[in-house]
């Protein structure tokens, strides 16, 4: 949640610095001190498995998802200071499967053309592929595939670890304890609270998930060694061209000896028993969430964050190595592997503080924002405006019927499709039944062969209950573009919902594919009663009738 997509690209930034694509952005200073811990020694090539990101020995099904998400958001990048990569990065280089210093799509196909070649081309049988059986594993029968790699799994009981830390010069809002905010992010559903659907993280993934993830969460309170600026360093200065006078001195957040120190003292201590924070038991904590006071949020100390203009500790997510690893109950966590949330939030409100939360646990089991995370300076990256824009994925409200299909919670019987001519439709509440309709620009002969591929409109009645149970408005029928399994935008957007009675036509605004050219189809909303809608879809300018 953030006006930047601030998980991405803090994540590239750190990428192209690693592989040496920023050039003459820092000047180093070398007799500046470093309070950085000493870094890993390096890593010979011969000692690392070809394409095993996660370092778990194995290449695996894992290591695929995680070199297409690089892929997908980075595009592809150069090593050139090898040694460097090796010491401090050594993950990147593993995905380098062809020798060639670099990661491309070429490097995704080998690996996995090594996996067919072991395992054949059944993908559960790849190792990873497939561990757990298709209630608990949405993976294993749901034709959309996850935004990213996830450790938090959708399924049964999970558990995820809040660390809430402050300084000595920066205590946290609202002296509340351990105890106070666990009650406030996981305690039972309230429909009185004034934070309802937000009054915990969750009893909204609960109801959204319609009872098939039940979230618990433990929270521990720490408070740092140092004061706030002790955890940042000399990075450089600046060079000419940027947003800051060539020369200033720079400094960059050392988040991650921050975190390792919160982890490693409250291990220490006995307090934390991290075997309750790794689910599968695959070995890499599902998530840990580190909440930070809400007044240091607009440090601007990083180097990337003064370029860009953005804030070191806005609330972000990212898969996270740790090259120290730690051994609990004879339970090693692979260098301390895990997916971290960070970021400084307000303790004392509570629907927010969990909103931000909820929002970035829906990163950690795979989603993706839905906002443009590529809009320029100045531009509007809200794509979903109005009455029938919320969305949790964008700024907060209800998951959509895509999002609770992608998390395994909408199934193949809670959909149907339109298959061409004139059909009637009747679709429950997303918020209840979690029904939808899909329709699909290369209309199938028949439901049953659609897989989410290509331009496709999903269309779903929003009902003020569940997590729209505190909603003003009424709620209605919106229709949401989707090119693949990736959002497009929303019809008619800012115009609110369609009442019965109303249809979507050629007049519609935004009712396109992604290449402009108009839907070809009209949609009719004849009746919406007792959280059903019965609706009509037929071609373009023929008898919806």
């Amino acid at each position: 949640m953030k006006t930047i997509a601030k998980q991405l690209l803090s994540c590239a930034s750190a990428l192209l610095l690693t592989a040496g694509l920023v050039p003459g952005t820092l000047a180093f200073a070398a007799d500046e001190p470093v309070t950085d811990a000493p870094a890993a020694p390096p890593v010979s090539v011969e000692e690392i498995v070809p394409g095993d990101i996660d370092c778990d020995g194995i290449l695996a099904y894992s290591d695929i998802a995680e070199c297409r998400n690089w892929l997908s958001q980075f595009g592809g990048f150069l090593f050139r200071n090898m040694d460097e990569v090796l010491a401090k990065d050594k993950q990147y280089i593993r995905a380098d499967m062809d020798g060639d210093g670099a990661m491309s799509a070429v490097d995704l196909s080998v690996m996995k053309q090594k996996m067919i070649e072991a395992y054949g081309t059944q993908k559960a049988n790849w190792p990873g592929g497939n561990s757990r059986p298709p209630e608990e594993n949405p993976d294993a029968w749901m034709p959309v595939g996850k935004a990213f790699e996830h450790q938090l799994h959708t399924f049964g009981e999970q558990r995820v670890l809040m660390i809430v830390i402050d300084f000595p010069d920066y205590p946290l809002e609202g002296g509340l304890t351990a105890e106070e905010i666990q009650a406030r992010c996981f305690g039972p559903e309230d429909k009185e609270s004034p934070a309802y659907p937000y009054e915990s993280i969750s009893a909204f993934y609960d109801r959204a998930s319609g009872g098939k993830l039940k979230l618990s969460g433990d929270v521990f309170t720490y408070t740092a060694k140092d004061n706030l600026l002790d955890y940042y360093r000399f990075s450089g200065y600046a060079a000419a061209g940027k947003d800051v006078p060539e020369g200033t001195p720079l400094r960059s957040k050392q988040d991650s000896r921050l975190n390792k120190e919160a982890l490693d003292a409250l291990s220490a201590s006995g307090e934390l028993d991290l075997s309750r924070y790794d689910s599968d038991g695959n070995g890499c904590l599902d998530a840990v969430i580190y909440v930070l006071p809400n007044a240091i949020q607009k440090f601007q100390y990083d180097l990337m964050s003064i370029v860009q203009g953005e804030y070191d500790w806005w609330p972000g997510y990212e898969s996270y190595w740790e090259c120290n690893p730690i051994v609990f109950d004879g339970v090693n966590y692979k260098q301390r592997r895990y997916y971290k949330i960070q970021g400084a939030a307000d303790v004392t409100d509570q629907a927010g503080f969990n909103m931000i939360w909820t929002h970035e646990l829906g990163h950690a089991m795979g989603l993706e924002d839905f906002y443009n995370t590529e809009a320029a300076e100045g531009e509007d990256q809200i794509t979903m405006h109005g009455e029938a824009g919320g969305e949790l994925m964008m700024a907060g409200g209800d998951l959509c019927a895509f999002n609770k299909t992608r998390l395994g919670w909408c199934t193949p019987e809670n959909m149907q499709v339109y298959t061409g001519g004139t059909q009637k439709f009747t679709i429950g509440s997303n918020q209840t039944t979690r029904d939808f309709l899909v329709i699909p620009r290369d209309v199938p002969a028949e439901a049953k062969d659609f897989g989410f591929a290509g331009d496709y409109f999903i269309v779903e009645l929003n009902t003020p209950e569940a997590n729209r149970g505190n909603a003003a408005d009424k709620g209605g029928m919106r229709i949401l573009r989707f090119n693949w399994a990736k959002f497009a935008g929303l019809v008619n957007d800012g115009n609110g919902y369609f009442s019965a009675g109303e249809k979507a036509d050629a007049d519609t605004e935004g009712f396109t594919w992604k290449d402009g050219s108009a839907a070809g189809i009209q949609i009719s909303f004849d009746q919406i009663a007792d959280g059903k809608c019965t609706l009509t879809v037929s071609p373009a300018g023929g008898d919806a009738a």
